[in-house]
């Protein structure tokens, strides 16, 4: 059973238009776009440019959001797809500047300033509520009209950009409402309304201030008979004034259009005259230049229809001017509502109309200078409301709401469409039937379809309720229901009995049932049978002909609660069931057991969007059996949180929530939920629509669902969508390209080298398993084994996180290269200190894949301690033992190997001491000793240092020796020759002759005691220091003689102090043994000393 959304009281206020969608079930193939002309709300030219605000989302294939800037071509300047504007349900347009756009968003309360040349959005916050709002030209201040509920009165306030309140501006408050505001040439404002007080002072609906705020009191109008709607300012500031104004100052207005100067008096020279008399309302007039104007509004004589005129500046009509009508098939409330002059002496008409003179026109076209159509290049598009879906047997859809398109073919109220989304060309409406209103639409089990709500038949005037459609659209003049329904309440159909039940609308409460022909059943009356305070919204057929009648109590003009009734198949009351008091009136009931009955609904008393909303569960006497197990929450206000539609599975075991909400339980699931019966959700069904869905289908396991919405994806979508409710398996069809990778290296295996067949998914992870000569990591990475070339069958898989293909064997062909010979291991080498050796490959153990060790070569560089003797002797540097490193490369003739060393031990052999000389001459005094020290030797032992070497002395002539002190013979003088070696304690050096100088001139009575000098350092190289303690003051004399007595130097130094230390350079002296003596000028002491001079 199908039934209307209009039953449920609070939730038909707004509709959110702009949509995204989450989730990995959306059916992209299924896009059949339900939309309708938009409803211009806001026009505005600036320049060369057109700012139109309204309900659309769409504007020349641009996706935006109730606003966008146009060129005077029709081109789109600026369409602003902003993640904040689309997020609004109703953009609209306050006020625009070259600039800057005022923004209401009508649900949130909330306002936004867009800025068009950066396309930024910024929330502005007011301290009070915000009806309606001006910016200045200048684009520094907003003037607003705000109601203040603390006073009970609108005032007019006056804000900087940035939301802050301007001090400066005195704030005018008025009684009544305000419509708007003007602003004039000359900066003051025109506040207008349906006022009769200005901060108390009697001011009737039309007030001018100044930008200050002070109340012009020079300016004073007249008196409206009724509310003034909105003022235009010409050229040379007079004032248009339309309304529901029928007189003004007892003056007749026709049209509801007046005249005033810039002082607020009447002008008499202007009316419509009999032209006014056709309109009921003036919305929009414009000033061309030729001192006419151009003047739009609604005609007495339809609604439906809508002139444009063009009059003189004393209101006279202009004959010459073709006055086009629009008109509109679909819509109750049309028409132009704006006039923009463009450049060429055309005028832009904007509102919401499907056509200009019967030309196709949607919601914008041109007229030329003789109001004839000159063409639209507009395209501006709003969702469509689709109320009712039924399935065919064949799978196809009947949909029935407000739409006028069908991917922009014009398909009025009623479709049919296949399960892929189109359009079925086999149903056609009757062409003898004219939709005014459709409230209902039923589907009966031989696909002919009933429908509720208003048409003309043919050419006959007769407004007809109920009819009935053959298959293929065509009016089925078998059915001939001649009865009244209520449009408030949906017509339900009983598929059992094939009866139609509808609600009387001239008896309270009085349920109307026809036969499967139209036929009224006289015999069945529900009049008196229900509470005098229950309201029916909604009937629901049950087994056996019982029906579930649901509704809501009303007392002393207050909603208190939802009720839910039952009556058998007479009309009378079933006593024993009674669901009452509940806090929803009920939008859909369905049986899903013998036993057990679920409903759905939408709060109808005091509740926030933020309550849970319970699905119900009762029984057949009507008791409550579960509701805790779900609850829907809204987002912004009650009617956010509304479920509208239960579609169940075959078996009744699960259910589809189609409504307008945001959360079932505690998991987000925007306006489409999944729920198991048996009491849990579907919390892996991640599908999110900003909206409203109505109502939907199940058929091979998709769910085709439609209401009122769009989604701007890459495709936009209106209105409808479909999803999958099972996943389907990806399945692997092949590569797309053959695989080869070069040994040893990775292959990084990702899906989309892959061909997939995967009817709701496209994003899939690829899982590789294990096989021989190679290995995975990470799902995806195959690693061949090392020196591993060839072919490779891999077996594959592809998830797309719920399920996963079978098993798919690519193959990959591995290419062959070239590997480096490598060095596995080597023979230990032992050599002797100074012997030379050679490296041949039957040393080193080789590991090569491709190629014969036999013909491998190797390179020997040079490296620390050893050289290389054509180019294959390794000779160790002379003495050198430890460990040699020898640098070797591989090669296989294509390819070299990295850099090896091979250690070598080289093992120490003694060498025996060589005595190369002796350091210095040596020269003593005789009947002295010399105890002859290896430092006085030249050594060169490369095993040994020097203080491990010992000295032997042999025996010889006119000397003795005693260990290594050496005392010539008594009196001895000359020079002796001792001979001596020296020993490492393994191996002797050679002999070798030490000649020591034996001087007489040195003898003991040449030296004096040493009480007062002494000299350090002795032996010295090059600078000694003599001291002197001694009391004497003045000249110095230091006298030097050399082994042979003979005087080398006489020098003198001045002395200065009691203790004095000085030097003696020594350096022009060769080595040997020296005299030195020191005496003062008085001679008052004289001393002496032996010096040894050793460099």
């Amino acid at each position: 059973m199908s039934k209307s959304k209009k039953t449920i009281i609070l939730i038909i206020f707004c509709f959110k238009f702009t949509s995204q969608i989450f989730g990995q079930y959306i059916e992209n193939d299924f896009s059949p776009a339900f939309t309708r002309e938009a409803h211009i709300s806001y026009s505005h030219m600036q320049g060369d440019k057109i700012v139109i605000g309204g309900r659309f989302n769409q504007v020349n294939q641009f996706n935006t959001n109730g606003i966008v800037i146009l060129n005077e071509d029709g081109t789109v300047y600026r369409a602003p797809n902003n993640e904040i504007l689309n997020q609004i349900s109703y953009v609209n347009v306050l006020s625009s500047t070259d600039s800057l756009a005022l923004i209401k968003d009508s649900d949130q309360s909330r306002d936004y300033l867009y800025n068009f040349v950066s396309n930024e959005v910024e929330e502005i916050t007011f301290d009070s509520y915000l009806y309606s709002g001006l910016i200045s030209p200048d684009n520094n201040y907003i003037f607003g009209i705000f109601y203040e509920k603390s006073l009970d009165e609108f005032v007019v306030k006056k804000y900087n950009l940035d939301g802050t309140l301007d001090e400066n501006f005195d704030i005018v408050r008025l009684n009544n409402w305000v419509s708007g505001l003007t602003y004039l040439n000359d900066g003051s404002l025109i506040v207008f309304g349906y006022f009769d007080q200005v901060n108390d002072t009697d001011i009737n609906k039309m007030v001018k201030i100044s930008n200050s705020g002070k109340v012009d009191d020079s300016f004073n109008a007249g008196e409206a008979s009724n509310n003034i709607e909105k003022v235009y300012e010409n050229n040379v500031g007079d004032l248009f004034v339309s309304g529901y104004i029928t007189s003004f100052d007892n003056n007749p207005v026709s049209g509801g259009l007046i005249k005033l100067n810039n002082k607020g008096q009447f002008d008499n020279s202007f009316s419509l005259g009999p032209t006014g008399n056709t309109f009921s309302r003036v919305t929009d007039i414009k000033f061309d230049n030729n001192n006419k104007i151009l003047v739009t509004g609604y005609s007495i004589s339809s609604e439906s229809m809508h002139k444009v005129i063009r009059i003189r500046m004393d209101g006279s009509f202009d004959s010459s001017f073709n006055m086009p009508e629009t008109s509109n098939e679909i819509s109750y409330f049309t028409g132009p509502s704006f006039l923009e002059s463009l450049s060429n002496n055309n005028t832009l008409l904007l509102g919401n109309f499907l056509s200009i003179d019967k030309n196709f026109a949607p919601s914008s076209g041109v007229i030329n200078s003789n109001g004839q159509f000159d063409g639209y290049n507009v395209a501006l598009k709003s969702p469509g409301h689709i109320s009712t879906s039924a399935k065919q047997t064949d799978g196809k859809i009947l949909v029935s709401g407000n739409f006028g398109f069908i991917n922009d073919k014009e398909i009025y109220r009623i479709a049919r469409i296949s399960q892929n989304g189109d359009v079925d060309n086999s149903f056609m409406l009757d062409s003898n039937i004219h939709i005014q209103d459709l409230t209902n639409v039923i589907l009966q089990n031989d696909n002919k379809i009933i429908i509720s709500g208003y048409f003309e038949v043919g050419n006959s005037s007769n407004i007809r309720q109920i009819i009935r459609l053959l298959p293929d659209g065509n009016l089925d003049y078998t059915f001939d229901a001649d009865i009244y329904i209520s449009s408030d309440v949906p017509i339900a159909y009983d598929y059992r009995t094939k009866d139609v039940y509808a609600l009387n609308p001239y008896v309270k409460n009085d349920i109307i049932r026809t036969d499967s022909l139209g036929a009224k059943d006289l015999n069945f009356s529900t009049e008196n049978v229900f509470p005098n305070d229950f309201r029916i919204t909604s009937i629901f057929p049950d087994i056996n002909g019982e029906i579930f009648v649901s509704g809501y109590t009303y007392v002393n003009g207050s909603l208190t609660g939802g009720e839910l009734y039952k009556i058998n198949k007479e009309g009378i009351l079933i006593e024993d069931f009674v669901v009452n008091n509940i806090p929803q009136s009920i939008t859909d009931l369905k049986r899903i057991s013998n036993g057990t009955i679920i409903y759905v609904g939408g709060f109808v008393t005091s509740f926030s969007s933020t309550d849970p909303n319970p699905i119900y569960f009762i029984n057949n006497e009507g008791e409550i059996i579960d509701q805790t197990s779900f609850a829907t929450r809204g987002a912004n206000n009650v009617s956010d949180n509304v479920v509208f539609e239960i579609v169940l599975n075959k078996d009744s075991t699960e259910a589809l929530l189609l409504g307008r909400f945001e959360m079932i339980n505690e998991h987000q699931s925007g306006q489409v939920a999944h729920i198991n019966l048996s009491g849990t959700v579907d919390k892996e069904f991640t599908f999110y629509v900003k909206g409203q869905t109505n109502t939907g289908i199940i058929y091979d396991q998709k769910l085709s669902f439609f209401g009122n919405f769009s989604i701007l994806t890459d495709s936009a979508k209106y209105s409808a969508g479909q999803i999958n409710l099972k996943n389907y398996i990806p399945d692997i069809l092949g590569t797309s390209s053959e695989l080869s990778i070069l040994e040893d290296s990775v292959l990084l295996v990702e899906a989309s080298i892959l061909d997939i067949v995967d009817l709701d998914d496209t994003d899939h992870n690829l899982i590789a398993l294990p096989g021989d000569n190679y290995s995975v990591s990470n799902n995806n990475e195959i690693r061949p084994d090392t020196n591993y070339f060839g072919n490779l069958s891999i077996p594959i898989r592809v998830t797309d996180t719920k399920d996963t293909s079978d098993i798919y064997n690519i193959e990959l062909v591995i290419i062959a290269v070239n590997d480096a010979p490598s060095l596995v291991d080597y023979t230990e080498f032992e050599i002797f200190e100074d012997s030379s050796f050679n490296i041949t490959l039957n040393n080193l153990i080789i590991e090569d894949p491709d190629s014969e060790i036999q013909n491998l070569t190797f390179t020997i560089f040079e490296s620390e301690h050893y050289t290389i003797e054509n180019q294959e002797t390794i000779v160790p540097e002379e003495n050198y033992f430890g460990e040699l490193n020898i640098h070797i490369v591989l090669s296989d003739g294509i390819d070299e190997s990295d850099s090896y060393y091979i250690p070598i031990e080289v093992l120490a052999v003694n060498d025996a001491p060589i005595i190369q000389g002796i350091t210095s001459e040596i020269a003593i005094a005789k009947n002295f000793s010399y105890e002859f020290k290896i430092e006085d030797i030249n050594i060169f032992d490369p095993d040994n240092s020097i203080e491990d070497l010992a000295l032997v002395i042999f025996d010889g002539e006119n000397y003795t020796h005693n260990d290594n002190v050496i005392t010539p013979d008594q009196n001895f003088g000359g020079t002796l020759s001792v001979n001596f070696s020296v020993n490492d304690g393994a191996d002797s050096s050679n002999k070798f002759v030490l000649p020591i100088i034996v001087s007489s001139i040195l003898s003991n009575k040449d030296l004096s005691s040493f009480d007062q000098s002494g000299i350090f350092p002795n032996p010295t190289n090059g600078i000694v220091n003599i001291q002197i303690d001694d009391a004497y003051i003045g000249n110095l004399i230091i006298i030097i003689h050399d082994s042979n007595g003979k005087e080398i130097a006489n020098r003198s130094h001045n002395k200065t102090s009691q203790s004095e230390v000085f030097s003696l350079n020594t350096q022009e002296f060769q080595n040997g043994l020296y005299l030195l003596k020191i005496k003062s000028e008085n001679d008052r002491f004289a001393e002496s000393h032996k010096i040894v001079v050793k460099k």
